[in-house]
């Protein structure tokens, strides 16, 4: 698979987001100091082994010294009046403020400028997902884009030639956060043979808020059909991360026939100041 070409991102904030209560689900009212929401969208076809669904080049982990980063494409074509990607969105856990001492889910905006090496403003302790905000006609990069340390010696995520998103899907949040995983839909988008399946499995590492650094069992969910397409809905989880914050990966596999399929996940990360 060309770099994240199958797999889309996207972090929302309490700007962008409107609540309201299901009649039937009770309510969970939670002081907050912000609300993200993020969205999953992958296609593939499920493995034999268990496969973590888009996996990045390389994994930042800057807890200790967080770091500048940089990004540039193989093609000029990628940055200013260009035909590919003009700008491009790093979602991760950075300086909220440039210069600023507080790290969190925050993005940093990144104005592309083709075969010239462009450096973050923010510092960043980890690194989610990178995708094209702006673009020329071709609506894609036209060249490869990398997003690496500031020497480029070591690359984190990519965009393939002819693509807008990264590799990259596992999510990391800070102590001090609840996630919410809130909705999975998984649907077989071919009938190859009945009796095939395609499970996602979602790992949730460091979440019992206590320092013990437990992991959660893993949730497996599965799409089969015997004649049909089927779509399942994800009861509610809510984790609290721990003091080395934690982290939620999410990989594909089948057992009992491969079956192409798409999946659609939505959680909720929470940086909260207590319950009502």
């Amino acid at each position: 698979m060309a770099a994240g070409s199958a797999c889309k991102l996207r972090m929302y904030d309490e700007t962008s987001l409107q609540f309201r209560t299901h009649p039937k689900s009770p309510a969970y009212v939670m002081l907050a100091k912000s609300i993200k929401l993020f969205e999953l969208v992958y296609s593939g076809t499920a493995n034999a082994a268990k496969t973590e669904i888009s996996a990045p080049s390389n994994v930042l982990d800057g807890e200790a010294t967080p770091v500048l980063l940089s990004v540039i494409s193989n093609s000029v074509q990628d940055g200013a009046a260009g035909t590919g990607i003009l700008t491009a969105r790093i979602i991760g856990v950075g300086q909220l403020a440039v210069s600023g001492t507080t790290y969190g889910l925050t993005y940093e905006d990144v104005t592309m400028n083709g075969t010239t090496r462009v450096h973050t403003t923010k510092k960043f302790k980890q690194v989610f997902h990178i995708y094209g905000l702006t673009w020329g006609s071709t609506k894609k990069s036209v060249g490869t884009i990398v997003l690496a340390n500031t020497a480029g010696s070591t690359v984190y995520l990519t965009i393939g030639a002819a693509a807008n998103e990264s590799d990259g899907s596992a999510i990391f949040f800070p102590t001090g956060y609840t996630c919410i995983l809130d909705e999975i839909e998984i649907d077989l988008t071919a009938v190859t043979n009945i009796g095939n399946e395609a499970h996602v499995l979602i790992d949730i590492i460091n979440c019992d808020g206590n320092g013990a650094s437990p992991d959660f069992p893993t949730i497996d969910k599965k799409a089969d059909h015997y004649g049909g397409i089927l779509k399942q809905k994800l009861d509610k989880y809510v984790f609290d991360a721990d003091a080395l914050g934690a982290k939620i990966t999410f990989s594909e596999i089948f057992k009992t026939g491969a079956e192409a399929f798409e999946v659609r996940i939505l959680l909720f990360i929470i940086e909260k100041e207590g319950d009502y």
